[in-house]
This record gives structure tokens, sequence and C-alpha cells, in this order.
């Protein structure tokens, strides 16, 4: 049973993983773990990986690698943090990043993104992180121009989700129209990133904070994305979560 913290103390989110993990590959029910019926699910992974960790996850008929390793937590506030951490055996490695909300039942699961993650390739993926960082500059642009409809379609995937809230929005037109507090005249936003990642098949996640109103000195709150390098060579972004 998970017992309910106090929202001030940070938890032990890896011994939370552990638990969720042993419970989940036992074949029994960890919907205890998962914030009610607002809990979804994302995953980028390798063909051959994605229905395997998704047949996982919605039957619990197979098992995911049995271990897990914490390497980065991110807090948002004292309710909110992103973790992310290793599933892994001998065989497999999967990146596994989850956002958590401490509730009135204690420490839930909002979110779990799946990705396969790939070798850093030297100077190649320092010319990837470049070009990240101008499309993160013409994402700030775009956001500040008060068209959350041209935003979205420039800098985001046709098949793009947007998580938050516990509800998931999918396609440019539904992420456009959750962004519709882009309008406001007086609406401004910053973001800084905090790592990249490199995924396999032409794709790098990101987490960072974001600054509304711009103040890069205040604590800013936590968001994740995906970015994708589109047929048209161009990155854009296929996943986008924040609290």
């Amino acid at each position: 049973m998970l017992l309910p913290l106090l929202g001030w103390a940070q938890p032990d989110f890896e011994d939370l993983q552990q638990q969720w993990l042993d419970i989940l590959n036992k074949g029994e029910d960890v919907s205890e773990f998962y914030w009610t019926n607002e809990y979804q699910v994302f995953a980028e992974l390798k063909v051959g990986e994605a229905q395997r960790i998704m047949d996982v996850v919605n039957s619990n008929e197979n098992k995911l690698p049995g271990s897990y390793q914490q390497t980065d937590i991110f807090r948002h506030d004292e309710d909110r943090y992103v973790t992310v951490g290793d599933l892994y055996n001998e065989e497999d490695e999967i990146l596994l990043v989850t956002g958590w909300r401490n509730t009135e039942n204690g420490w839930k699961k909002e979110v779990d993104m799946y990705f396969s993650p790939e070798e850093e390739t030297g100077n190649s993926f320092e010319m990837v992180k470049a070009k990240l960082d101008e499309r993160r500059q013409e994402w700030i642009k775009l956001a500040n121009a008060h068209n959350p409809q041209k935003h979205v379609d420039e800098l985001y995937t046709q098949e793009t989700v947007y998580l938050a809230n516990g509800s998931k929005s999918e396609g440019r037109q539904e992420v456009a129209d959750r962004y519709y507090f882009m309008k406001n005249p007086n609406y401004e936003i910053g973001i800084s990133k905090t790592k990249l990642w490199n995924i396999a098949e032409g794709h790098v996640l990101e987490t960072g904070r974001y600054y509304v109103g711009g103040d890069y000195d205040a604590d800013g709150g936590v968001y994740v994305v995906l970015w994708e390098l589109t047929g048209a060579g161009k990155w854009q972004v296929k996943l986008d979560f924040n609290f």
C-alpha cells in the first residue's frame, strides 16, 4: 500500500518506482500507483520494443526490465516532480520519465513516458544541440507572438501530443486550442533547457524550465519535450508535457 507523504517532504521516488515495477512484473494490479483516470502513457521506442512495452502496461501479461535506477529529479513545486531513470536488465535499457503528483491519497504517477536511448555520437550530437538551441529560441519568439495556431503549425509535428493536468491533446489543432492563453497580449514566457538525451530514430528528449512572465530569476516550472527530426529536415515537437 502506498502511504501518503507530507507535501513538503521529498519522497523516495526511486523506491516507489521499484515497488511499482515489482508489482507490475508479478502481473498484479498497479492502479494504486496511478492518478485515477488522469494517468497518461506515452512511448517513443524502437520498432519491436514499442508493442511489447505497451502490452506490459496495458495487460500485465509480460514483463518490463526488472531493475530501476533513477538518474535525475526535477522539482516543479512541493507537490509535483519529474523523475528520469533507467529500466534495465542484461538485454534491455529503457528510459522512463515520470511525472509525479502529490494527492490526498499520496504520491501518484500522472504520466509515464518510455523512450529508447541511443549513445550520443560526438560532434554530430553537438550539431544537433546547436540546431535545437535555434529552435528553442524560435519557440519562445512564436509563443510570445500571441498566435497559438501559427506557433504550433511551425514548431509541432502533425501528430503531436500535449499532456498536462491529466489531459491529452493530439494533433496541431487540439494543441493550439489548449494554448489559447497565448492570445492574451500580456502573455509572456521564456524557457531554458536543463538536459538533453539522444533517443532512437531521429529524436531528442529535452527537460527544462519555463518562466511565465519571462522572469528567468524565478523558480520556473518543469517541462518535458520530445523533438523529432522530420522528413523536411526540421526539428519539431512530437511530445509536450508540463505541469
